[in-house]
């Protein structure tokens, strides 16, 4: 039995057991790509309909970030994202309210300070299993596991488009704070990971 895949129909292959000669029945079509948020949830192919032109580009500690014009900015690298010390001072600060999804490759360790302060049309955020600490100064909580997890208290204030967070992978992940999504008030849906 062949199953169907996005692209190609699926099918059973008989043989025959005298001659070897062989034939196909119940053909399926192809399922076609599901895209969500630019990529395929069956195969992880990206739409070609979303490939957009790079507005803005550029590091911020061990990661390059890329916003594109349809609104998704895409961290991708292994290690560190930059804490910043103020709002302001985070390199696409000037482009937030063009910002409409976040994507974190895996690899991506941490999320600094301030990192998606008052982006008001921010909608969505893909989190990497790789992720283990979303920062903030004045949080440092040890895990029974030996790692650190700090918390942004305040990380998504502002965000009132915001509508989706999935922190499903997020494994390291084992304290949220209370004041995490202050001000989001179109949050519809929150994932976390099964020991949360």
């Amino acid at each position: 039995v062949t199953e169907p895949t996005c692209t190609a129909g699926g099918y059973t292959t008989h043989t025959c057991q005298r001659c070897a000669d062989t034939y196909r029945s119940d053909e399926r079509p192809a399922l076609g790509h599901d895209y969500r948020d630019g990529i395929c949830t069956r195969c992880k192919e990206t739409d070609p309909s979303t490939e957009s032109a790079v507005i803005a580009s550029g590091w911020s500690g061990d990661l390059t970030w890329v916003l594109t014009d349809n609104g998704i900015i895409t961290f991708s690298g292994s290690g560190n994202m930059k804490n910043y010390t103020y709002k302001s001072q985070m390199p696409w600060y000037e482009y937030r309210d063009q910002i409409k999804a976040v994507v974190l490759e895996d690899g991506v360790r941490t999320i600094g300070n301030y990192a998606f302060y008052n982006c008001t049309k921010l909608e969505s955020i893909v989190l990497p299993a790789s992720l283990r600490t979303i920062t903030e100064v004045s949080i440092n909580v040890q895990t029974p596991t030996g790692t650190y997890a700090e918390m942004q208290s305040n990380l998504f204030e502002g965000c009132v488009s915001l509508r989706s967070v999935d922190l499903s992978n997020c494994k390291e992940l084992e304290i949220l704070p209370t004041k995490m999504f202050t001000g989001c008030s179109g949050l519809e849906t929150l994932l976390l990971p099964e020991n949360l």
